[in-house]
């Protein structure tokens, strides 16, 4: 009992100043440094008869008159200080009380009554010494309102800490129960092909959308801005605080600089484990469950940083050092990155081969000495992104994105660290020494965690936890197809400790074990979110200092639990995100899709070839080789379109986009008006046309599998089917025939569109050359398409020729052939809602829904996205010169690098004006011209 419990004290502190409406300024902060300051065994006993006394008195005045006060949180503070200060009256007492009988009885000689006298004496005096009301109240599990009774706050009395970000405090939690398939394998139920880590169980434009929102979210752009801006914004807020923290002031005022290395810490549980040997993901007896971190997720942080950060691909290293690369995984990402460095322990199992790191990193401060190297790669790096899969955990409670840190070192595995954890018992309580705060305050782990994002499409219970549906709302028993994501990395791990403790209850069997509840699993946050918390700031004069030479006194973040009812906090500020169209109202949602903006055009500028180009299949051949890939993954129509149309035949057939993935390049020919394309799509089920007589003219769409291409060489807008010839708006469907089995190749069929009156003709004619070729799991469709009917002014960049593929998807579905998907090179936004089905299908018919095309001559060619607020004059790249025409006379002229580095500014002295972009040496880079009442601007990605 004289191990008194003095944080009980302190919040009994802060009820009775609540419950008297005291405004005591920072009593709460007061009563958590006394609680924290008054250590010693003296003081304990003095202040375990006050408390108890105060206590008693307490609950007795509260209760007595009005009994229903008891379920009150003050009093349910107060009970067990008063059930243990009467406990120990009574066993103290008692004691005594015992003692005087057994004096007694030995005296008179009744050696039996002496005898049990003694013995219950010896009982009560043990009581009366074991007694500990801070390891009776650890034996509990807390409810929420216990969680927050030990927290404190100048603020609201629940919070603990400084909250962080630029926003602080902000925590983005993003869900979309799209993106994951309810079908993807659960527990122990194991069916091929349906395994949660496999691309058909996951949408890969929908989980985009959800990270892209959070990014935009977490800095506050929800109104107006860009992915490249809400970047910009996330590094220099990240090196103005290593700047502050460290003393780097290199780095203030920076955002991120060519040529720095980034590492991606990923959640690679199962990949050194008997079972898959570092090969695939676990797929045994557990279903393929074995929860780790989802390739969905890391291709969508790859696209934001490659695409609009400007990383080059051989800058990025992704892994788990102590583990190897999961090769599903890793063929998910190679296909589409392959520059990339994909870490593996052994070189069989990944791209690179992780190496051991030889300086001092990591200084533990209770772990006998203890000091860490960590991978060389990661140490290298300028950044880290730490990208973790949410679970439970039988030894550390929970498991988010501090604990996916311990396999950052170069040890064989990361027992050494659980003896900080909760796996003994004498751990599950507060204010004692965890190694997550080291690895939290450690300047080459958590310090240097650019933005910390938390995996939750899928989850399980403990740390080979199988994946298992959620059963709260929103999620009402399916995955819960989340992320998470925050620059507070304790208001981070706050959010999701709440979720994985709301769901992980132990009501399920050994599928819900209830882990996240045992006492102290939220310990480290406490410490991490206040200093006075931390144990070594009265035990023996030591402090957390975990680079060895600076110790941690500042505030990581802000630690708070929610109001389970409505997912909601007073302090940390949850944003919750999801799509307009999922009826779900039970929480404040915001809509995501109003905070992306797509652009709804791209213009393509076509790099020249100046010899005629054979087709043959051969893509590492110039141009090819030398050509970014493209994207023509835009979801145009789906299964929920076609479900619409075809209900009988697709009723229960729920194909997600998955099984398909393009990609396309373009060259052109002057001399011989050609317009070269290379089409790169995945098709799990290629259907060519077998067609010999008229029968291709009946549904001939929906039939084969289809490369659509929509040219209009002389139209800008319109209705294509109505334009007089069909010639100026046309739909090529393309399909292949032909086949030849000995080098797995096809020659395009027959391409054919509706001619003005309405009839199916055929416009094969415009293809001048074709060659189709399957190589690995995908078929590339080459292409020379007739551009001779584009006027002649137009065949230079200053013209505008509009332009779109699509790749319409047939598949043989029970039996019936039917197109299963649409997806195209651009994004479609018309209508209510991204996924409105008519309103995609309408793309096909609108020339100006299209997009444009320009024909380079000589200079840098790409892709430039084209985001109008209103259009004004024209800003086009020729040569090696950026051309601005028709602006008005003092209009500002900036050029940024897509890291929003400033790279020229300037006043426009005329209204059409050249400046030489010798000097630049960004390939990508964004053009802003500003009047006093207009504002237009390009974003150019390009290639020298």
């Amino acid at each position: 009992m004289q191990k008194l419990f003095l944080l009980d004290y302190a919040f009994g502190l802060r009820f009775i100043t609540n419950n008297f409406k005291f405004k005591i300024k920072n009593m709460n902060r007061i009563a958590r440094k006394i609680a924290c300051a008054l250590k010693s065994r003296g003081m304990q006993r003095i202040l375990f008869f006050f408390v108890g006394i105060t206590s008693t008195i307490w609950f007795l005045v509260r209760v007595i008159p009005k009994p229903v006060r008891a379920t009150y949180p003050c009093m349910r503070a107060a009970a067990p200080l008063m059930s243990s200060f009467v406990c120990y009256l009574l066993t103290f007492f008692g004691a005594a009380t015992t003692f005087r009988l057994f004096r007694k009885n030995l005296r008179k000689a009744r050696w039996v009554a002496a005898g049990l006298s003694g013995a219950l004496f010896i009982l009560l005096l043990f009581l009366v010494n074991a007694q500990d009301v801070r390891n009776t109240f650890a034996a509990t599990v807390l409810s929420n309102d216990d969680l927050n009774a030990y927290h404190n706050s100048s603020v609201d009395g629940s919070a603990i800490g400084v909250p962080q970000g630029i926003i602080p405090g902000r925590v983005v939690w993003a869900w979309d129960n799209r993106a994951t398939d309810e079908r993807a394998n659960e527990k122990e139920q194991a069916v091929e092909g349906m395994f949660y880590f496999q691309e058909a169980m996951n949408d890969q434009f929908v989980i985009d959308r959800l990270f892209d929102a959070s990014v935009m979210s977490v800095v506050g752009l929800e109104k107006d801005g860009s992915l490249v801006e809400a970047w910009n914004k996330i590094f220099l807020h990240f090196n103005n605080l290593r700047a502050q923290r460290f003393g780097e002031s290199e780095r203030e005022g920076k955002t991120y600089q060519p040529g720095e290395k980034i590492f991606i810490k990923m959640n690679y549980t199962s990949q050194d484990g008997p079972n898959t040997g570092g090969e695939y993901k676990n797929t045994d007896a557990y279903g393929g469950s074995l929860i780790e971190s989802s390739p969905f997720v890391l291709l969508a942080l790859l696209r934001n940083l490659v695409e609009y950060v400007g990383v080059a691909q051989e800058d990025i290293y992704i892994g788990d050092p102590i583990r190897n690369f999961p090769r599903n995984d890793l063929e998910y990402i190679f296909e589409r990155y392959p520059q990339v460095n994909l870490l593996g322990k052994e070189d069989k199992y990944g791209k690179t081969l992780r190496e051991n790191g030889t300086e001092d990193r990591v200084f533990y401060a209770d772990l006998g000495g203890h000091i860490e190297k960590l991978n060389k790669q990661l140490d290298d790096a300028t950044y880290l992104f730490n990208l973790p899969v949410i679970k439970g955990h039988a030894s550390a409670g929970y498991s988010a994105a501090v604990k996916n840190f311990l396999g950052a070192h170069t040890l064989a595995n990361s027992q050494h660290l659980h003896v900080t954890f909760l796996d003994d018992e004498e751990n599950r309580r507060y204010d004692i020494y965890r190694a997550h705060l080291d690895l939290m305050a450690s300047k080459h782990l958590g310090q240097k965690t650019v933005l910390h994002i938390a995996d939750a499409l899928y989850s399980g219970d403990r740390w080979d936890g199988r994946n298992v549906k959620w059963e709260m709302p929103p999620f009402n028993n399916d995955y819960p197809s989340s992320l998470f994501m925050s620059l507070d990395p304790v208001a981070l791990e706050s959010v999701c400790y709440d979720f994985i403790r709301g769901e992980y209850r132990g009501q399920d069997g050994a599928y819900k074990e209830a882990f996240p509840h045992m006492v102290g699993a939220d310990d480290f946050l406490h410490q991490a979110a206040d200093p006075d918390c931390r144990p070594y700031n009265w035990k023996n004069g030591k402090n957390y200092n975990p680079d060895g030479n600076r110790p941690v006194t500042f505030s990581l973040g802000v630690h708070e639990h929610w109001d389970p009812e409505t997912k909601s906090y007073k302090t940390i500020d949850l944003v919750k995100l999801k799509s307009a169209q999922l009826k779900n109202n039970d929480y404040r949602w915001k809509d995501l899709d109003a905070i992306l903006k797509y652009p709804n055009r791209e213009s393509v500028l076509v790099v020249p070839h100046t010899e005629a180009l054979q087709m043959d299949g051969d893509y590492e051949k110039s141009p090819w080789i030398n050509l970014p890939w493209l994207s023509s993954n835009f979801c145009w129509l789906s299964t929920s379109g076609i479900t619409q149309e075809y209900p009988a035949l697709f009723k229960e057939y729920d194909l997600n986009p998955q099984n398909y993935s393009g990609f396309y390049k373009l060259a052109w020919n002057k001399d011989n008006k050609e317009l070269y394309i290379l089409f790169k799509v995945k098709d799990s089920s290629f259907i060519e046309d077998n067609t010999t007589d008229e029968s291709w003219k009946d549904a001939y769409w929906e039939k084969y599998d289809i490369l659509e291409i929509f040219f209009a060489p002389d139209a800008t807008e319109g209705w294509h089917g109505n334009i007089s010839n069909n010639d100026d708006g046309i739909a090529l469907h393309t399909t292949v025939g032909f086949r030849d089995d000995a080098s797995d190749s096809w020659r395009v069929r027959r391409s054919i569109d509706v001619d003005p009156s309405g009839a199916v003709a055929d416009y094969t004619h415009y293809i001048k050359d074709s060659y189709v070729k399957k190589i690995g799991d995908y078929y590339y469709w080459e292409i020379a398409l007739d551009i001779s009917r584009v006027p002649k002014e137009k065949l230079c960049h200053d013209g505008e020729v509009k332009f779109c593929m699509t790749y319409n998807d047939v598949d043989d579905v029970n039996g019936s052939v039917r197109r299963t998907g649409q997806y195209g090179t651009i994004y479609q936004p018309d209508g209510k809602d991204w996924n409105d089905q008519e309103c995609r299908n309408n793309a096909w018919q609108i020339i100006d829904a299209l997009g444009t095309l320009r024909f380079s001559e000589n200079g840098p060619t790409g892709i430039e996205s084209v985001d109008e607020i209103e259009k004004i004059g024209k800003i086009y790249i020729a040569g090696e010169s950026l051309y601005i025409e028709n602006m008005e006379n003092g209009s500002r002229i900036s050029i940024y690098d897509y890291r929003g580095q400033l790279l020229y500014s300037d006043i426009l002295k005329t209204e059409n004006e050249q400046i030489s972009l010798t000097d630049i040496s960004a390939s990508n880079f964004i053009v802003v011209c500003q009047s006093s009442t207009k504002k237009v601007s390009k974003k150019f990605v390009v290639n020298r």
